[in-house]
């Protein structure tokens, strides 16, 4: 099991996490999407770690974030 944390600004606004079949030693990949709306010109996205300490299998690939203007 793997789970991602994703922060805006400093608030996690979610958490995906890819789990394998037990006795699965593959990493297996999956998608996850979110959205979320700045709140300002500038905006930190983090991609944080949310295993244990001693689980450090986490893969991130692909990531993309769109800008889509407003109405």
């Amino acid at each position: 099991m793997a789970t991602v944390d994703v922060l805006v600004d400093g608030n996690q606004i979610a958490a995906f996490t890819n789990t394998s079949p037990p006795g699965t030693t593959t990493q297996r990949w999956r998608k996850f999407s979110t959205e979320f709306v700045a709140q300002g010109s500038t905006t930190t996205v983090a991609l944080i770690n949310g295993d244990p300490p001693s689980d450090t299998n986490n893969g991130l690939d692909g990531v993309s974030v769109t800008f889509v203007a407003t109405p």
